[in-house]
């Protein structure tokens, strides 16, 4: 999954000049391992609300229309749009998820990850907003793509396709169907993140958190 994902960032042109260069900007990063230790810090409770948090803020910035208007390119969010609010709050999905399947925390971490490559646009002076709106429609489907491709890419064995469907209530061509979507949406971007980058995640939630409190 990791080479599908990097393969799938790769852009029209010459191949071997594209695959040299995504070789070239990874062995520009020097290993700090106090990243690696700050990491294993983190426990699963902080880890999962640091997830929550990220979604609400996400969501705040989106009820104060807090888009980018410079970004063109913006994610499709409409595979993941659902017709009606489902009775279960996106609270008690996330619980479900980890009560049944157990997840370290660095799958936490890595969704946020994911999920701020998707929506969230750095722009001048540290200056954060939204690359697109999200909804509170979009919000599980999101949350289990975005579980299942951090499991993915992080972990050597699976829960099976048709487990993880059960446990997110939907089926199994659903669930297809979200992790290509999300696949797609972010297939510009690095999906694996360094150490580095999961701080930097954490780092923004706490950003995010500091700059909606100020509007």
């Amino acid at each position: 999954v990791r080479k599908y994902a990097i393969l799938k960032q790769v852009p029209s042109g010459d191949l071997e000049d594209d695959l040299d260069k995504l070789d070239l900007d990874r062995q520009i990063y020097q290993y700090d391992p106090s990243h690696l230790v700050k990491i294993n810090e983190i426990s699963i409770d902080e880890a999962i609300k640091y997830f929550i948090t990220t979604i609400e803020q996400c969501l705040i910035m989106s009820q104060s229309n807090n888009i980018s208007t410079t970004n063109t390119n913006c994610p499709d969010l409409s595979s993941f749009k659902m017709k009606s609010l489902p009775s279960v709050s996106y609270y008690a999905l996330i619980n479900r998820i980890q009560k049944k399947c157990e997840f370290e925390p660095i799958i936490f971490l890595q969704s946020i990850y994911i999920l701020q490559v998707l929506m969230i646009s750095h722009g001048d002076n540290d200056n954060i907003q939204l690359k697109t709106n999200l909804e509170e429609y979009h919000i599980h489907r999101l949350i289990i793509a975005l579980v299942r491709i951090s499991c993915k890419l992080l972990q050597d064995k699976q829960y099976s396709h048709e487990y993880f469907s059960k446990v997110c209530g939907i089926t199994k061509r659903l669930l297809t169907k979200l992790e290509m979507s999300l696949m797609i949406a972010v297939r510009d971007n690095e999906l694996m993140a360094r150490n580095r980058d999961l701080l930097n995640a954490v780092e923004t939630v706490t950003k995010l958190q500091n700059m909606n409190s100020h509007n």
